[in-house]
């Protein structure tokens, strides 16, 4: 099965967060327990700079299958891009499943 496709936007300046609920094809959620889990930005898919790593908290019970992915205002505040890409990765009884994947837009900042 391939990775779920999920395109978000980040405001600059802002602190972002996404929750989800990951599900399996079966349309039952995933269960998270003892899973660890790697989300990041970057401008290209090829490329060497990581511009920001997720914060991936999992929300008990972790039978539900729900996440939520966070970046700190802090550092979107230093973000200029246009446009970027993410994945989300999932390792869990050492299986590990590219879950989602996307485009991230860039609300700039007006105020300052």
């Amino acid at each position: 099965m391939s990775a779920g496709k999920y395109n978000i936007i980040i405001e600059q300046g802002a602190d972002f967060q996404l929750s989800l609920v990951l599900k399996q094809g079966n349309n039952l959620p995933y269960n998270l327990t003892g899973a660890t889990g790697l989300a990041q930005l970057r401008l290209t898919p090829e490329s060497a700079v990581v511009l920001a790593t997720f914060t991936i908290d999992f929300e008990t019970p972790r039978t539900d299958g729900k996440i939520k992915l966070s970046i700190p205002a802090a550092t979107t505040s230093t973000f200029t891009f246009f446009k970027a890409v993410y994945d989300l990765y999932i390792t869990n009884s050492g299986v590990t499943k590219r879950l989602l994947e996307g485009e991230v837009v860039l609300s700039k900042a007006v105020s300052r």
